[in-house]
This record gives structure tokens, sequence and C-alpha cells, in this order.
């Protein structure tokens, strides 16, 4: 969760540049208020006119290469840089060499982001953000040891940071170490924009007696993380407690009856009746809570698909081999952009002739076949597909998913449904240091991009893995 270093607006001294004119001035400082006011489009728009004015100035050539990384414009802002450093090439500009590093990672540059850390590092051994960028880029090389070096020595300035915190603890959990991992993700109630849930009952600390007691579990962040974390709820009734869900809508259906210790599901909408439980605990922080390391960590199956009737096409339905697809997440997702992939690349699955494909894809994506003119070739469940259950109950059907990292995946993966995992080169902290997931899911099967980007590579390799299971009839 690195950040550029912020846009700068110092008053004018002999080391930096004097604008010729009262108007250029006006504008640079009009940027920043756009810029720190979050109108980046406009900020952009007056850096540019600044720089029209002087090209020479580096803090509006700086400030603007920020607002176009969050505009998604990385290599225009990755050429800024670049301009800024060679208009001083005397000079090391820590700013600049930071922040290029940061649009090197975004773009998948990972030995030039990291030569553009150590520049700085070279030229200031204390720079926090070389060294935060660092830990970033090191965890997604996999080189899991240096970025927690790396991460431990940006805490050392600000050791109170959330931000760094929450990062330190996913290559922790990347690693391994859950018991650190889990402790420090509990900094994810205090990121900015992030609201802890306000309940009447008191939070469970872990170590108060659970004997007799309701406890509340809620579901704070996203599908895939509730159905991960569905597993705890056998180790917290061990310890003498009922439990209630408080979960979205979509998911109420599916864990109705799964799981023995279960009193009550509400709808997250809904607000919880007085006296339904005694206390509270996210989903998310029972590894924590519990005390959990890897080994104790529960493995799947842990849900039960429902039994409703499930009407495939006949044809279909009687195909040797039955594959579940799912390439999109949620649009909403902040690293949606990186771990979704492009429909067109799994037109290429056509090609069995012994596989019939079944799209679990909902929202927009879901029509995505019908675009490509090839929905006679892959069945659209969407109409079917009303809530998690019936999801389940169609997943059930099928041999294999295929999917990226969403909650379909999460869903065949507790079914413990054979799946293949698509995924970018920087991913979830879920998979490991070893690119497995195995901990948590152990019929998962990881397929990974060779390179930045590279999805048509990834399935390369999934063609060859079907072509094996056709032949062998095995994942």
């Amino acid at each position: 969760m690195s950040h550029d270093l912020p846009p700068t607006s110092p008053a004018p001294s002999p080391s930096a540049p004097v604008l010729p004119q009262a108007a250029a001035e006006a504008l640079f400082q009009q940027g920043v208020s756009a810029h720190n006011s979050g109108d980046l489009e406009q900020a952009a728009r007056l850096y540019g006119l600044v720089l029209k004015e002087m090209p020479a100035h580096t803090l509006a050539l700086n400030n603007l290469a920020v607002a176009l990384r969050r505009l998604h414009c990385k290599p225009a802002a990755d050429a800024l840089y670049l301009r800024a450093m060679a208009l001083s090439p005397d000079t090391p500009n820590l700013t600049a060499l930071v922040n290029r590093g940061n649009v090197l990672r975004d773009l998948g540059r990972y030995q030039d982001a990291c030569a553009s850390y150590y520049q700085a590092l070279a030229h200031d051994s204390d720079c926090r953000g070389a060294w935060y960028g660092l830990g970033l880029v090191l965890r997604d090389m996999k080189k899991i040891d240096d970025s927690i070096a790396a991460l431990e020595k940006t805490l050392s300035f600000t050791p109170d940071d959330p931000e760094v915190q929450w990062d330190l603890s996913h290559s922790l959990l990347c690693k391994g170490d859950l018991l650190r991992g889990f402790a420090l993700y509990e900094s994810r109630w205090r990121l900015k924009g992030v609201q802890r849930p306000r309940y009447p009952w008191p939070e469970w600390d872990g170590k108060a007696p659970l004997t007799g007691k309701t406890l509340l579990l809620y579901g704070e962040q996203g599908f895939g993380d509730v159905l991960q974390c569905l597993r705890f709820i056998p180790l917290v009734a061990a310890l003498g407690a009922k439990v209630v869900l408080h979960v979205r809508p979509e998911l109420v259906s599916l864990l109705a009856g799964q799981f023995p210790a279960v009193s009550q599901i509400i709808v997250r909408d809904a607000t919880p009746p007085a006296g339904c439980c005694d206390l509270v605990a996210p989903l998310m922080s029972l590894p924590w809570l519990l005390g959990l390391r890897r080994e104790d960590i529960p493995r799947a199956p842990y849900i039960t698909p429902p039994s409703i009737p499930v009407r495939l096409p006949q044809q279909a339905a009687q195909a040797a081999l039955r594959i579940g697809l799912c390439w999109q997440g949620s649009p909403t997702h902040k690293n949606d952009h990186n771990r979704s992939m492009p429909f067109q690349h799994l037109v290429s699955l056509l090609r069995f002739p012994q596989v019939a494909l079944f799209s679990l894809q909902k929202g927009k994506a879901a029509s995505e076949p019908a675009d490509w003119n090839i929905a006679s070739m892959i069945t659209i469940l969407d109409p079917l597909l009303k809530s998690f259950r019936e999801t389940a109950a169609v997943i059930a059907h099928l041999d294999l998913v295929i999917a990226v990292d969403t909650s379909v995946m999460h869903l065949a993966a507790a079914m413990g449904k054979p799946v293949w995992l698509l995924l970018p080169v920087s991913h979830d902290w879920r998979i490991d240091a070893n690119d497995s997931i195995q901990t948590w899911y152990p019929s998962v099967r990881v397929f990974k991009q060779p390179s930045h980007g590279d999805w048509a590579g990834v399935m390369a390799q999934v063609e060859t893995a079907l072509e094996r299971a056709i032949q062998h009839k095995t994942f």
C-alpha cells in the first residue's frame, strides 16, 4: 500500500524554480489544491499548463506524474520522473526515484523498481519511502524474508503506521507466520476509510470464556473472505459458544444448516435483535483471536452443497468433463484490474470436444460469451445463480472449476471441488511463498502469470494441464 511522496508546494527558495509569471505560480498552487482534494484530472490539467509555461519545473513534473499514476497513465508518469531526474543529473532526486519505483512496480518491472529504490537508498540510507516500496516489490518477487526485513525497517521510522503494519502482515502471512501476521492484520481497523462495525455488545478478546455464551460473528470484508473463515466456526463451538452469523444476504440461504453451532443467521443490513448474543467478533479476526498457527488451520471441505435440483442442458451435462468458468471478480475490488482476466483468453478452451463449459460468472461480464457469439458453446448460468446456494448446487454437478481469485473460487474450494486458480504475478497473501494455497484449500492448483499481465501464458499452462487431465482423468 505504499504511496507516492506527496505533491509538494514549498515556498520559493534559491534551490527551487522561481516561476516567471504570477499567473503560472497561481496555476501551480491551484493544481496542488485540486490534487489534495482528490480532483486528479483537474490537478493534471493545471500542472500541464504550468509545464507549458515552465518546462523545467521539477515540482510540477513530480506532481503531474503522481496524478498520472493515480489516473492509470503509468507509462507517462514513468517518463516524467525520468525527465525530472534528467533536468538535474548531478543532484539526487529522491522523490522522483521513490515515486518512479512505485510506477515501475505497477507496471510489473520489478527489477527496475528495485534498482530505483536502491538508488534512492544509496543517497539516503534512511529514505523511508524507498524501504517501503522495496518491501512491497520484494514480496511481488517472492523474496519474502527480504520483504519482511525491508518493511520492518520502514516500520522502525514510524512504528505505529497502520499501512506499513498492514503490508508487513501480508508478507508474514505469505511466509506462513500466521501468529505475527494475523496479529498485525488487525491494523486494518486503523486504515484510512475503514470503519469498524458498531455493536452494543463487547468484542471478544480471545481470552474471555465462551462456555454458555453466544458469539456473533460478522463478515466485514468480501464474500471470499467470509467463505474462507467459516471454517473456524467449529473451533469457536468447541470452546462452548453458540454462534450467530451476521452476513450479506447472498450468503444466508447457503449457510442455513451448514454448522450445528450456528443458531441464527442475520442479514447484514438488518440490526441484530436485542439479547441475541453476548459477544461479537469479526470472522477475519478469528485466526488471531484463536492463536492459530499454520498447522492449526482447518482444511477444506467444510461447505456441503444444497440438495436442490439443477437442470443443465442434457448434451452438456453428459460431456466427459464439465468445467465451470469465472474470469471476473468484483469491479469495486482495489486490485480487480490485476486479478480479473479478459474473457478472450478463455476462448481457447473451446478446442476440447470432450469438455462442456459452463459460465459461473455474475454481473456485466456474464454476457461476454454472447458478445463473442459463442453462447451456444458455453452454457451461461447467470439466470440460475440467484445466490451462493444455487451456485454451490451447480458447482456440485461440475468436475472442475477454473477461476480467478474471486468468491466462486473460495466457494468451490470450500466444497472440496477441484479448482484451477488463475493468478497474476502479484497476488493475495493466501498464496504462500511457494505459490501454493494448500494451507487453506487442498483441492486448489495454482496457475500463475509467467510475467506481469501475461494471461496468455497462464492459459497455455492450463491447456497443457487440461490435455493431461483428459488423458489421465485426474486433476
